[in-house]
């Protein structure tokens, strides 16, 4: 079975030396200890980001697209690639991707209270553009799913309209009024003439003004859903932090270019954004359907720190029957009419108990207030027992809210469904109680599954005293669609339950390279399989190789992968 895995386990080697001092220090040990086999491994980090991209429409992987992430905020700086590099912006084709967080910046006393924080900005062709804060809560996975809107296929309630010709310019300002209708007049957006538009840096810029406007309908769980960075939000009022939960009556994503170049701010103008708003928003100071002369605040994104900062209060006016607010702005982000609601740091906390088995369990959780001022949906990996997976911790949540928590089986294995006791929990304050228990039971439909277990190690073509066995993850699901899951091998070893005769997409990356590979395994009898890799590789320059298809003992529906891969020079040489 060696041939199997030797380009993507002998790439791992890559996380293992950073400096080609260590590379010298080997080479001494080896002349020195010829006689002995060094055994190491890559250090393996406790703390992971692992970011999701996900089309808002249809919660599927964006997957076949460039996703380009750039990280800033208040701890970029501990943020790096999983081979530990820093970069000034980071790239994938699968829908998601794994940073590691610097363990010196990690304070495991205080990461509860005082979380770390960075932004993601993400740009994929044809999708809009966000910026979404990732809060780092705990020592382990923290995983955060980046909504983002298909300009062709938005989801319900968010109107995206694009014009390639929204108006002109004429001696640096607008030459005629541009007005963008949505929704049947419902919502507009209008650059009067006169207005002079500027980059970010306060130069005029002139040409063919072109809009991407995008209207998110607070009525909609869909769109409030599909916020960008979601409706629990850091804010700066008075040059203080805080962090709230947004009760929108409606927002606009405004995005604008002039001859080809972005537009940022106005000047003698600006852009005019008005809706009507739908009269079942509830205003949480009253807790009733809002009404003509509530006052509401205005808020802009920063889309550097992912911070919203307050513009102004504004007043719902009743305008021939219907309830509107009307705003001028004078520049461009995304820009949200809201009522704010204080949070707490540190909400619940739910342990999952029981025993189950497999490697695709998930819960899906939702918070739903009694109020009506949100709805709240996130879908974890569950296991009894395994630290990473055993326990779901909400943070920052609305204070004072009555709110149904609900535990569903998310879907992921057909053929291990899961049930929740109790199915709900009904909670009168989400900042205080806890922590409450949540039997897992799992029902398990006979299906044809082996389990493997890898035992994986790599060596130099030129230095076999010096063996490697790698911490890395891996990332695999059945066939090209569906959720992934992961098997970490720790110092080489990992166990994974597999369907036999199914095809498997494995799937790896390490900073910038790439490799998915399709693994499947043929039972032949109780006692022998095939076992059958096709690489489809793009490590560096790594080639692909053909379809090996290698003969298994079985043992007690056991596989056994033993194998200690040997680098090839020109991958030991990008050690250097």
């Amino acid at each position: 079975m060696k041939k199997i895995f030797i380009l993507p386990f002998a790439v791992l080697l890559v996380l293992f030396f950073s400096k080609c001092t260590l590379q010298e220090d080997l080479n001494k040990l080896k002349n020195s200890l010829d006689s002995l086999q060094i055994v190491i491994a890559n250090p393996e980090f406790s703390t992971y980001a692992h970011i999701e991209f996900k089309d808002a429409k249809t919660d599927d992987y964006i997957s076949g697209k460039t996703i380009t992430v750039t990280i800033d905020g208040k701890n970029a700086s501990a943020v790096f690639n999983n081979l530990g590099s820093k970069q000034t912006s980071y790239t994938t084709k699968v829908g998601f991707i794994d940073f590691i967080i610097d363990p010196h910046a990690v304070d495991t006393a205080k990461i509860g209270t005082e979380p770390l924080e960075f932004t993601v900005t993400t740009s994929i062709d044809g999708y809009v553009d966000a910026t979404q804060k990732v809060t780092i809560g705990h020592t382990k996975l923290n995983t955060a799913v980046v909504k983002l809107i298909n300009v062709a296929a938005a989801p319900a309630g968010v109107t995206v309209a694009v014009n390639n010709n929204f108006t002109t310019t004429l001696n640096g300002a607008v030459a005629n009024t541009g007005t963008q209708s949505m929704n049947g007049g419902e919502q507009s957006v209008a650059i009067p003439k006169g207005t002079v538009l500027k980059d970010e840096a306060g130069n005029v810029v002139a040409g063919t003004v072109k809009t991407e406007i995008v209207y998110f309908n607070p009525s909609s769980d869909d769109a409030v859903n599909a916020f960008p960075g979601g409706t629990n939000v850091s804010v700066v009022v008075d040059n203080q932090q805080q962090q709230v939960e947004f009760v929108s009556a409606g927002m606009f994503n405004v995005n604008v270019t002039a001859g080809g170049s972005d537009v940022k701010t106005f000047s003698n103008g600006g852009v005019t954004l008005k809706t009507t708003v739908p009269q079942d928003v509830v205003n949480p100071n009253t807790g009733l359907a809002v009404k003509a002369g509530d006052v509401i605040e205005l808020w802009s994104i920063d889309e550097g720190s992912g911070e919203w900062k307050f513009e102004k209060m504004d007043t719902i006016r009743s305008v021939g029957g219907k309830l509107v607010l009307e705003e001028t702005v004078k520049h461009l982000s995304s820009w949200n009419w809201d009522f704010k609601v204080s949070t707490c740091p540190n909400g619940p906390k739910f342990n999952f108990l029981g025993n189950i088995t497999g490697n695709n369990n998930y819960v899906k959780v939702v918070a739903t207030a009694q109020n009506g001022i949100f709805t709240k949906t996130t879908t974890m990996k569950v296991d009894p027992n395994n630290y990473y997976y055993n326990n779901l911790q909400l943070y920052r949540t609305p204070a004072n809210t009555k709110t149904r928590i609900t535990f569903t089986d998310a879907g992921r294995d057909p053929n291990r469904p899961l049930t929740f006791s109790p199915s709900f929990i009904d909670i009168d304050n989400l900042c205080s109680g806890g922590p409450y228990n949540v039997t897992v039971t799992q029902t398990i439909i006979p299906v044809n599954e082996i389990t493997v277990n890898f035992n994986l190690s790599a060596s130099s073509a030129t230095n076999t005293q010096i063996l490697v066995r790698p911490n890395a993850k891996f990332y695999y699901r059945i066939g090209n669609t569906g959720s992934w899951s992961e098997f970490i091998l720790r110092n080489g070893q990992a166990s994974v339950t597999l369907r036999t005769g199914v095809n498997y997409t494995i799937y790896g990356y390490f900073g910038n390279n790439s490799g998915t590979g399709t693994l499947k395994i043929d039972k032949i009898s109780e006692t022998s399989a095939n076992v059958t890799f096709t690489p489809n590789i793009n490590f560096g320059s790594g080639t692909a190789p053909q379809s090996i298809t290698v003969p298994a003992t079985v043992t007690n529906n056991v596989i056994d992968v033993v194998y200690t891969a040997v680098l090839p020079d020109n991958i030991l040489s990008m050690l250097q």
